[in-house]
């Protein structure tokens, strides 16, 4: 079990990174896209940037619940 955990936060990390990082990416094609004038598509792009972020957020808490552990919880809050 913890095998598969361990791998499953794996993946969840490098998930978020590559969610980050296209986002970071596309924000600075918005950047360039305004100062070249191209205000529609740049708001579309943006959007697309938020969605990234809202995902790598998501994926965050997920995350976040495949690393707490009940069965070992130290304080005795579960």
């Amino acid at each position: 079990m913890d095998q598969i955990r361990a791998e499953l936060i794996e993946i969840l990390t490098c998930k978020i990174d590559a969610l980050e990082h296209l986002a970071y990416v596309m924000a600075g094609i918005a950047a360039d896209l305004r100062l070249h004038g191209g205000r529609p598509e740049a708001d579309a792009v943006t959007s697309i940037v938020r969605a990234h972020r809202i995902e790598a957020l998501r994926v965050r808490g997920e995350l976040a619940a495949c690393m707490f552990d009940p069965m070992n919880d130290v304080d005795g809050m579960a």
